[in-house]
């Protein structure tokens, strides 16, 4: 006797609704699991990072709120009295005569850069003798800046140039290429020249430029601007306290000196000159130690040994 199969339609009935019931069911499962791609929710609860148990190193969060070691919080007080005022000067830089070009710069033309640098010069041994004999200073760095009366602080814009002096006498830097290590034919005469200068002439002019102008230019120009400086300098000079040293003026631009009244140029030069003087023959009478011609302390001389 052939027994027929049971239906299967109540057993996946029951399958369908089991499977509906966990689907639509608004009670948790304890060990249902978040799907992959879920996005957590936010909570107000604090976030506690774990402790470092085995290591000494802090937590990025404790670094973080750690306050600095080597600052103090500041009061309003302390930072409003080290703050400075928009109407304070600073000393070190807006004293126009105290911090200004106290290391000029050594002049040396293009002739005489092959054995002068770095303000050493190698020259020969005679050449070496003459000048510590003499006692003349190749150097023109040695002079310091010369800085005119307040009313007479429009001088340099006007003639484009710039005043150094020095007590020492400077040679001319045009002349350092009769100084070169092997020796040059116009040297002795160039030694005749100083030392007679020396002797008859205790104050030094000389003009520098450092532009392109014709000789023409530059030569006129520059004798009208001596010949007023001269003429200045004997109605103010003190017969019994003669000026000595060397006076450089560098022009940046000779056609604009030339074009200018030569008049103004002369006496505001010689009243700088001999007030320059005076106060430094009046500090070594007071004992005083005068810093000119000093650059470096720590350096007497910038010469070098006799070089063969």
């Amino acid at each position: 006797m052939a027994i027929a199969p049971a239906p299967l339609a109540p057993r996946l009935l029951s399958w369908s609704l089991a499977s509906l019931r966990r689907a639509y069911s608004t009670t948790p499962s304890t060990n249902a699991t978040p799907p992959p791609n879920a996005i957590p929710q936010k909570t107000n609860a604090p976030r506690r990072e774990p402790k470092s148990q085995n290591s000494s190193r802090p937590l990025q969060s404790q670094v973080r709120d750690r306050p600095p070691r080597n600052k103090t919080p500041r009061d309003a007080s302390t930072a409003q009295s080290t703050a400075r005022k928009p109407f304070e000067k600073n000393r070190k830089f807006d004293n126009t005569e105290k911090g200004q070009n106290r290391n000029n710069k050594m002049y040396v033309p293009a002739a005489a850069k092959t054995f002068i640098r770095g303000g050493k010069l190698q020259t020969t041994p005679d050449v070496w003798e003459f000048l510590q004999g003499t006692g003349i200073e190749f150097d023109n760095s040695k002079a310091n800046s010369l800085f005119l009366a307040p009313e007479h602080r429009h001088i340099p814009q006007t003639f484009s140039c710039k005043f150094t002096f020095s007590k020492l006498h400077i040679m001319h830097p045009h002349h350092l290429f009769y100084l070169q290590p092997r020796g040059h034919p116009f040297i002795e005469g160039i030694k005749y020249k100083y030392r007679q200068k020396k002797e008859t002439q205790p104050l030094w002019l000389y003009f520098i430029a450092l532009n392109g102008d014709t000789g023409l230019v530059r030569t006129l120009g520059h004798r009208r601007l001596a010949r007023e400086f001269w003429t200045a300098l004997q109605e103010l000079e003190d017969p019994n306290m003669k000026v000595t040293g060397t006076i450089i003026v560098t022009m940046f631009d000779s056609k604009k000196a030339a074009s200018s009244p030569a008049v103004q140029f002369g006496k505001p030069l010689a009243e700088a000159v001999v007030r320059q003087h005076k106060s430094s023959v009046e500090g070594e009478r007071r004992g005083g130690v005068a810093k000119e011609g000093v650059r470096d302390g720590n350096r007497t001389n910038s010469r070098r040994g006799p070089q063969g």
